[in-house]
C-alpha cells in the first residue's frame, strides 16, 4: 500500500462490559477480557471496519486489552497481521462536563503511551474505577471548578506536553440527545468552542433541517460556524449488533487525532458519512530500472490525489515524463511532433536508452492489475493482465486499455490554438465509442466498394449481354439467309442445312446446364471451407456459472452442426464421378449424334453449288455465333452470381449514412457535456462547423486534371456549411456526380440534370469534362470520403449578458483554466499534469483547488508543483518529495520523502521546497479553516 492518506471505515463510540448500561455477559477477570477482546476484534472484521474508538464513561480499563487483541489478530493461515492490515483501536473516554452541561468524547492518538492513560483521568480530577470491577461506578459531571468549557478543556489538557497535540474533542451534537450541546441556549458554546468536529448518536441523516444548517454553517445565530459531525453506533451490546451500523469513513495516513482533526477541517474530501466513491482506474506505482539522473526508482501512488514536489531540477518532471512513456501517451513517432514530445524523445533517449533503462507501470482497471514494461533500447512492449503471462503488445493496445489525460510543463495552455487537440479533449471520454463507430464506417466502406464495384461490373455485363443479343440476333438471320441462298441441294441436303441451327441451340442449352453445374460445385466448395473454419473456441477458454446448461446447449448446436456436414458431405458428393456419370453418359449420347450430324453437314454443304467465299462466310458467322453464345451463357452465370449488388450496395450506403449521423450526435452530446463541465466557461457546438478545408482538398483531388474552377468547388463546400442537413446534400450533390460518372458521351442520351451542381456555377462544358474524365472509380473514392466537423470553440467573457470571444482569442491562462475546470469535473482515466500551477488564471486558483476536492473521488489526479498552494489547499492525498541525493550535487537525485500533509515531515519539506509553503498553510487555515 502507497503511503498516503486513505479512507477508513470507523465507529468512535463502542462501550465495553463496563459500562453501567451494558446488555450481555460480563467480562471481569483478565481471561474474560482478553476473550471479550478478541471477539470484539473479530465482530469488527465481521462488519468491515478498519477503526474503532473505544469511549467508556471517564474510564480507559478495557483498551489494553482491545488493543493487543487487534495487534495480536492472525490471518486465516494462522500468520500474524502485518500492522497496515491490523485494525486501529483509538483510545478514548466518554466525558460528562457540568459547564456546559454536555457531553463530549475525547479521543487520542491510536499509538497513545498507555501508562498515560491514568495521568489523563488526573489532569481531568476525574477518580478512576477500580479496574477490577465489572462495573463503572456512578458518572459524575467533571466540576466547573476544575474544567469551565470545552476550550478550558482543551487548554487544560494541552498544558502536558506529553499530551499536547495527541488528542481531539469530539462535543456530542445529536439531535433531541441526552446532554446534547445542540439545544436552546447553547449557541454562544457552539460558536465559541474550539472544536472542530462533533458526533450524533446514530445517523446524521437523523438530525433536523435546523441543526443540519448549524452544522454545515449556514446559521447566524452560531456563527457560521461549520463542524464536521461523525456518526457513531453507540455499541453496548455484547451480541455487537450494534457494532457498526452507524459509520463514518474518515480518510488519514497515520491514525492520530491530528489525523482526525484534519479530515473534520477538510470534510468535503476527508470524511463520509456513506462508502466513499473512489476512481475504479489508477496507476498503483511507475519504476525504472536504470537511469542517468534518478538511477532505479519507484514510487507508489494513491488511488486520489498525489502531488510530486521538489526544488527544480531534482526530478518530479522526470517522473511524469517516464510515467507517461510507459504508458503509452501521445507516442513520439505520431503525426505532427511538437516540442513537448521531442523533449521527451531526447529525454527518453539520453536518461534512460543510453542505461538500458525499463519503466514499469502498474494500474488496476476495475481491480484487475495490469502491468506494463516497457524497454528503452529495444523499444518492446510487455503487458501482464491479471494472473496471465507477459506478452507483447503495442502502443495502441496500451492506450485503449488506459487513455490517460496528459500535460507536460504548460502544454495545457497551449492545448487552446490547436484545434486537433481540443477536439481531442471533447472525444477522449467517449473515445471507445468512436472508435467503434470508425471501426463500422472502414467495414461499411469495404462492403461498399465491393458491393458498388459488383454493381458497375452487373451494369456492364448486361450491357454486353445486350450487345451480344443484337448481334446475334443480326448473325443469326445472315446465316439463314447464306444457307437459303445455297444451290443444287437435294431436299436432303436442305433438310440437313436447316437442322444446323437446332444443333447450335442445343450445344448451347448444354454449355448453360454444364455451366450452371460448375457454379453450384464452386458454392459448396465455398461453403465446406467456410464451414471447416468456424469454430466456439475452446472450452477453456470461458468461465461459465450454469455448466448443465451450456452443456446441454453445446449439445444441441453440435448436433444440428452434425446435420449440416452432412448435408454438406451429401451436396459434395453429388459432384463426384460416380453421381455425375447419368449426366456424362447423356451428354455423351448426343455428342455421338453431333458428330454424325457434323459429318453429314459439311458434305450437304459441300455439294451445294456456291463459290467458296459464300461457303467461308457461312463457316465464319457460324463460329461467331457459337463463341458469343458462349460468352452469353457465361456472363449470364457472371450475372447470376454476383447476386443483387444494387440493393447491397443500397443497404451498405444507408448503414455508412447512418453511422456518420451516429458519429456527429455522439459528438455533439459530447459537447453539451464539455460545455457543461468547464461551468460554461467554455462553449463547444459542431452544428455548422463542417471542416469545409477538408472537403474542399477532397474534391480537388477528385476533379484533379478537369479543369474545375477552384471557386466553384469552395461553392459546393460552402453550400454544405450551411445546409440544414448537410448529410442529405452531400449524398445529392453524389447522385449528381455518380450520373455523370456513368453517363457515355458517346450515346443518344442528353447530359443528365444537375440542378445543385448548376446552382455552384457548373457550367456545361465542366459538366461534360467531368462525364467524362469523372470515372465510377474516381466517385467510390469521393463517396466514401468522410464529412468532417470540427467542434467551435469559445470563451464566456460575461455570463450575465451570454457574450463570448473566440477560444483561442482568450489568454493562455483562461484556456488553461478553462481546460483545466473541464478535466476536474470530468471522470475517467487519471489525469497527469506537470505544474498546473503555470498556466491557470491565479485569479481562479480558489475555485480551482475546490474542484479538485471532488475530482479526486472521480479520477486519480498526479500532478507535479513547486506550489504549495496546489498540494496544500488542494489536500494531496499523497506527496512525494524529489530532492538531490548529496546536497550541492545536482547531477544525480531521488524521491526523499513520501506521505500525506498530516504527517510532520512532510509538511516541513512542503514549507522548504515549495513556493509560498508557510503562507500555503495560512492561506488553508484562513479560508479553509485547516
Amino acid at each position: 500500500m502507497d503511503k498516503g492518506a486513505h479512507f477508513f471505515k470507523c465507529d468512535f463510540q463502542v462501550h465495553t462490559p463496563r459500562d453501567a448500561n451494558w446488555e450481555g455477559a460480563e467480562a471481569v477477570t483478565p481471561e474474560e477480557r482478553k476473550a471479550y477482546a478478541e471477539e470484539l476484534v473479530r465482530a469488527c472484521r465481521a462488519r468491515g471496519l478498519g477503526a474503532i474508538a473505544i469511549t467508556d464513561h471517564h474510564d480507559f480499563a478495557f483498551f489494553p486489552y482491545i488493543k493487543a487483541a487487534a495487534d495480536a489478530e492472525v490471518n486465516a493461515a494462522g500468520h500474524k497481521l502485518p500492522k497496515e492490515s491490523q485494525l486501529i483501536v483509538f483510545p478514548g473516554i466518554e466525558l460528562t462536563l457540568s459547564s456546559p452541561p454536555s457531553q463530549a468524547i475525547i479521543l487520542l492518538d491510536a499509538d497513545f503511551d498507555q501508562t498515560k492513560l491514568g495521568d489523563i483521568l488526573t489532569a481531568l480530577t476525574i477518580a478512576p474505577t477500580d479496574p477490577k470491577l465489572s462495573k463503572l461506578a456512578s458518572v459524575d459531571s467533571v466540576s466547573p471548578a476544575s474544567i469551565t468549557g470545552l476550550n478550558n478543556l482543551e487548554e487544560k489538557l494541552s498544558q502536558h506536553a506529553w499530551l499536547k497535540g495527541r488528542f481531539i474533542i469530539l462535543p456530542n451534537v445529536t439531535t433531541n440527545g441526552y446532554k446534547t450541546l445542540i439545544r436552546d441556549g447553547f449557541a454562544k458554546h457552539y460558536k465559541e468552542m474550539h472544536c472542530v468536529g462533533g458526533y450524533v448518536d446514530g445517523s446524521y441523516a437523523k438530525s433536523s433541517d435546523g441543526n443540519k444548517n448549524i452544522f454545515e454553517g449556514r446559521q447566524r445565530g452560531n456563527g457560521y460556524k461549520s463542524i464536521a459531525v461523525f456518526q457513531t453506533s453507540d455499541n453496548r451490546k455484547r451480541d455487537h449488533s450494534d457494532l457498526g451500523k452507524h459509520v463514518t469513513y474518515v480518510k488519514w495516513s497515520e491514525p492520530t487525532a491530528e489525523a482526525i482533526r484534519q479530515a473534520c477541517l477538510a470534510k468535503e474530501s476527508r470524511l463520509s458519512h456513506i462508502d466513499p466513491s473512489l476512481p475504479s482506474v489508477w496507476v498503483t506505482s511507475v519504476s525504472v530500472t536504470n537511469s542517468k539522473f534518478l538511477g532505479a526508482a519507484d514510487l507508489d501512488f494513491n488511488q486520489q490525489y498525489n502531488a510530486i514536489i521538489g526544488g527544480r531540477g531534482t526530478g518530479k518532471s522526470t517522473i511524469l515524463e517516464y510515467l507517461r512513456w510507459g504508458l503509452c501517451d501521445q507516442p513520439i513517432e505520431s503525426e505532427d511532433i511538437d516540442v513537448v514530445q521531442g523533449k521527451r524523445k531526447n529525454l527518453i533517449a539520453n536518461t534512460l536508452q543510453k542505461f538500458d533503462g525499463e519503466v514499469h507501470v502498474e494500474f488496476l482497471l476495475n481491480d484487475v492489475l495490469h502491468i506494463v514494461k516497457r524497454n528503452s533500447k529495444t523499444q518492446e512492449i510487455l503487458l501482464k493482465i491479471g494472473a496471465g503471462a507477459f506478452s507483447p503488445a503495442t502502443e495502441q493496445q496500451v492506450l485503449n486499455l488506459l487513455p490517460v489525460q496528459a500535460y507536460s510543463q504548460k502544454q495545457l495552455s497551449s492545448v487552446g490554438v490547436r484545434i486537433d487537440e481540443l477536439k481531442r479533449f471533447v472525444e477522449l471520454p467517449i473515445k471507445q465509442d468512436l472508435d467503434q463507430i470508425r471501426s463500422n464506417v472502414r467495414d461499411a466502406e469495404a462492403r461498399i466498394r465491393s458491393a458498388y464495384g459488383d454493381f458497375i461490373r452487373l451494369k456492364e455485363l448486361e450491357a454486353e449481354v445486350n450487345k451480344n443479343i443484337v448481334e446475334i440476333a443480326s448473325l443469326t438471320e445472315q446465316l439463314g439467309k447464306l444457307r437459303k441462298g445455297l444451290k443444287g441441294l437435294s431436299a436432303e441436303d436442305q433438310k440437313t442445312i436447316e437442322q444446323k441451327s437446332k444443333y447450335d441451340d442445343e450445344e448451347s442449352i448444354i454449355e448453360a446446364l454444364q455451366n450452371r453445374l460448375n457454379t453450384a460445385q464452386e458454392s459448396v466448395q465455398t461453403l465446406v471451407e467456410s464451414f471447416a473454419e468456424e469454430t466456439d473456441g475452446d472450452e477453456g477458454e470461458y468461465e461459465i456459472q450454469n455448466k448443465a446448461a451450456i452443456k446441454n446447449i453445446r449439445e444441441k448446436y453440435t448436433g444440428k452442426f452434425g446435420q449440416i456436414e452432412a448435408g454438406i458431405a451429401a451436396l459434395t458428393d453429388l459432384f463426384r464421378p460416380a453421381s455425375l456419370k447419368e449426366i456424362g453418359d447423356a451428354v455423351k449420347a448426343w455428342n455421338k449424334l453431333k458428330t454424325a450430324f457434323e459429318k453429314k453437314y459439311e458434305a450437304s454443304k459441300a455439294r451445294a453449288q456456291v463459290n467458296q467465299q459464300q461457303l467461308d462466310q457461312i463457316q465464319t458467322i457460324e463460329k461467331r455465333i457459337v463463341v458469343l453464345r458462349k460468352q452469353q451463357t457465361e456472363k449470364r452465370n457472371a450475372i447470376g452470381a454476383l447476386g443483387k449488388p444494387e440493393a447491397d450496395y443500397k443497404a451498405q450506403r444507408t448503414r455508412w449514412n447512418e453511422l456518420h449521423a451516429r458519429k456527429v450526435a455522439a459528438v455533439e452530446k459530447q459537447c453539451d457535456q464539455f460545455t457543461a463541465l468547464s461551468g460554461g466557461m467554455i462553449k463547444a457546438e459542431i452544428k455548422g462547423n463542417l471542416d469545409v478545408a477538408g472537403l474542399s482538398e477532397k474534391l480537388k483531388t477528385a476533379f484533379a486534371g478537369m479543369n474545375v474552377n477552384k471557386e466553384k468547388i469552395e461553392k459546393v463546400s460552402q453550400l454544405l456549411l450551411k445546409a440544414k442537413n448537410p448529410f442529405e446534400e452531400w449524398n445529392a450533390i453524389l447522385s449528381e456526380l455518380e450520373a455523370l460518372a456513368l453517363h457515355s458521351m458517346e450515346g443518344p442520351d442528353e447530359l443528365p440534370d444537375t440542378p445543385i451542381l448548376n446552382k455552384c456555377s457548373f457550367i456545361e462544358t465542366e459538366r461534360k469534362r467531368i462525364a467524362t474524365s469523372f470515372d465510377s472509380a474516381r466517385w467510390i473514392n469521393l463517396s466514401v470520403a468522410e464529412l468532417e466537423f470540427n467542434p467551435r470553440f469559445q470563451y464566456c467573457t460575461n455570463k450575465s449578458k451570454d457574450e463570448y470571444i473566440g477560444f483561442s482569442d482568450a489568454s493562455a491562462g483562461q484556456q488553461a483554466t478553462a481546460l483545466l475546470t473541464v478535466l476536474l469535473n470530468q471522470p475517467g482515466a487519471p489525469l497527469i499534469i506537470d505544474q498546473p500551477e503555470d498556466d491557470i488564471d491565479s485569479k481562479l486558483f480558489k475555485e480551482i483547488v475546490e474542484r479538485v476536492w471532488k475530482a479526486k473521488s472521480k479520477r486519480q489526479l498526479i500532478f507535479s508543483s513547486h506550489s504549495a498552494n496546489f498540494v496544500v489547499n488542494g489536500d494531496a492525498e499523497l506527496v512525494a518529495c524529489c530532492d538531490y541525493i548529496k546536497a550541492g550535487d545536482q547531477t544525480r537525485g531521488g524521491i526523499k520523502s513520501i506521505g500525506a500533509i498530516d504527517k510532520k515531515e512532510i509538511k516541513e519539506e512542503i514549507i522548504l521546497v515549495t513556493e509560498g509553503g508557510r503562507d500555503a498553510f495560512k492561506l488553508r487555515m484562513d479560508q479553509y479553516g485547516f
